[in-house]
């Protein structure tokens, strides 16, 4: 069950799920501007609302699982409260899920992360090559174009 569930959670969550290349080629590339509308918003009400449904499922799971107690604002104050509240998923993560799953979240979270990092540097690269460089310090300060 657990290969399975890992199986289908590498399907559900593969790399052009967002819908941007061939999904979205293929959303586009209809006979008329009304079906290719149509498409793309079938497509984009598909990603946003049904893989949105899962993490709903899973948040609301876990408060029901971990249940709000009004004791803990008047004791501890608001701050407490806070905190707990938001240390629910992990500690879903560490009270529900095998020991297998458990190893992997903190690995796909940090492979998010690095991800994120990621793009991030190659988007401030390219901003510094193509709009800095390029534009305004080869164009228009020195007026030349840029060297390769």
């Amino acid at each position: 069950m657990p290969f399975l569930l890992l199986i289908s959670l590498q399907w559900f969550l593969q790399v052009r799920s967002d819908g941007s290349g061939s999904k979205a080629q293929r959303a586009m590339a209809r006979r008329t501007d009304g079906e290719a509308r149509i498409a793309a918003l079938v497509f984009a009400w598909l990603q946003i609302v049904v893989r949105s449904l899962l993490w709903l499922v899973i948040g609301v799971g876990l408060l029901l699982i971990y249940p709000f107690n009004p004791a803990d604002i008047a004791n501890g104050g608001g701050q407490q409260f806070t905190a707990s509240r938001e240390l629910v998923f992990v500690t879903g993560i560490n009270d529900l899920l095998p020991s297998g799953a458990r190893g992997i979240m903190p690995v796909g979270l940090l492979a998010a992360l690095a991800s994120a990092i990621d793009t991030h540097m190659n988007w401030g690269a390219s901003y510094w090559s193509n709009d800095l460089y390029k534009y305004l310090l080869c164009q228009v300060s020195l007026q030349r174009e840029p060297r390769n």
